[in-house]
């Protein structure tokens, strides 16, 4: 890292008049069909570029490159997997839409005319992230022959500074203070890829053992106890939505269909089970979920995927590992021991193409691999009809839970 010795120059935020930009793209495919009203994963994950360095960083911005360039953020709780614990994939699509912001703004200043597909992103976890506001400091730079652009990225949080606020209390004799002192944070390191993935092109061969794509509507709603957080305390279940089949054989194994909640549901998903096998009902009528009575298999109203998601759609599942932790493999219920807890430690994506517009269901597929308590997850998310989109790794701890209660 090198000093910072010239001043902040932001990039300009005017539009191109030329064309579409790809900012407006990602804005307008990230709105409901229905509604002019940005999606609440859209505001969550919304990225405020700033023209100078904020305050909050000052201690720390000696420690980072020239031509850095800064955005605020806001972590939503609803994202969270509990409401003081944002989701590790949420949290990267925190960071992919501040870089995907930041390339787009490149792309307009001319600074890169063509770097804005991200084709790897590998972010790693440092600290725990916590709900509340937070600052992105992200530097772009040629990669190579500058047929790629390398982007860094890293997530800052302001934190109470507990070893200070103790020894001045011991100094003080005053263990109350209004004003304790804080100190910066840094949460999350990302690095990144960046190309043009219309030149992206050959044959794709993924291993055997990811299998075969089913047909949606017959994967069926799961039963809320099957959930590996219940469902009182997983936030961003309520966000989302999940079909699965769920593995009897012991095997790490773990098949979903994902998508965002469709905003015109008052019911959440885990609310609506049902114990029915029927999918559809009567001719003419809206057809449902396999094993839900009012959630529809098909809605106008669910936030479309889109690239931005994807970190959040590859980290929402129950872990694999379960499956062969569990109690009963053959139990309808299939609850959880629920005796450990999974930090994510590293997630790698490496996105193979564009997402298709329109897409609603997205199959993510789990195998993991367990190594003296280390979780190496290997991660595919495809389309319904099998294109796959993301390949990806993610490390995580098996961190013993059995002491806390749930």
């Amino acid at each position: 890292m090198t000093t910072v010795q010239q001043p902040f120059q932001p990039f300009p935020i005017q539009p191109s008049s030329s064309s579409r930009s790809f900012e407006d793209r990602v804005q307008a495919e990230s709105r409901q069909s229905s509604s002019q009203e940005p999606h609440s994963f859209d505001r969550a994950t919304q990225a405020t570029p700033l023209s100078s360095p904020p305050v909050q960083l000052q201690p720390i911005l000696a420690q980072l490159a020239e031509q850095t360039s800064f955005y605020e953020v806001n972590i939503d709780p609803s994202y969270g997997s509990t409401i003081a614990m944002p989701n590790g994939g949420y949290l990267g699509s925190v960071i992919l839409s501040s870089c995907l912001l930041h390339q787009s703004r490149r792309k307009q200043s001319s600074q890169d005319l063509s770097h804005t597909d991200p084709l790897s992103i590998t972010f790693d976890y440092q600290r725990p992230s916590r709900p509340g506001p937070a600052w992105i400091a992200i530097k772009s730079f040629p990669k190579g022959s500058a047929s790629n652009t390398a982007v860094t990225a890293y997530m800052y949080q302001v934190s109470i500074d507990k070893k200070a606020a103790a020894a001045a209390a011991a100094t003080e004799g005053d263990k109350t203070t209004s004003n304790p002192p804080t100190k910066v944070v840094m949460t999350i390191s990302a690095s990144a890829v960046f190309g043009d993935q219309s030149k992206q092109s050959g044959m794709t061969v993924l291993p055997l053992h990811y299998g075969k794509v089913p047909d949606v509507d017959q994967v069926p709603v799961p039963h809320p106890k099957s959930w590996y957080l219940p469902p009182d305390k997983a936030m961003i279940s309520k966000r989302l939505d999940l079909l699965v089949e769920l593995e009897t054989k012991r095997r790490p194994f773990a098949d979903y269909f994902i998508r965002f909640h469709p905003t015109s549901s008052s019911v959440t998903q885990q609310d609506d089970w049902s114990g029915d096998d029927q999918a559809a009902i009567e001719e003419g009528q809206a057809k449902f979920c396999k094993g839900s009575r009012k959630l529809p298999l098909r809605s106008s109203d669910s936030r479309r995927i889109d690239t931005k998601s994807l970190p959040t759609i590859a980290d929402f599942r129950r872990p694999a590992v379960e499956n062969v932790l569990k109690k009963d493999p053959e139990s309808e219920l299939d609850e959880p021991v629920r005796g450990y807890g999974y930090p994510t430690t590293q997630l790698t994506l490496r996105f193979l193409r564009t997402v298709p517009e329109g897409v609603e269901w997205v199959h993510t597929s789990w195998r993991e691999s367990v190594i003296n308590g280390r979780v190496v997850s290997d991660i595919r998310i495809a389309t319904e009809d099998g294109v796959p989109i993301v390949i990806g790794q993610m490390d995580s701890l098996m961190f013993d839970m059995r002491w806390y209660k749930m």
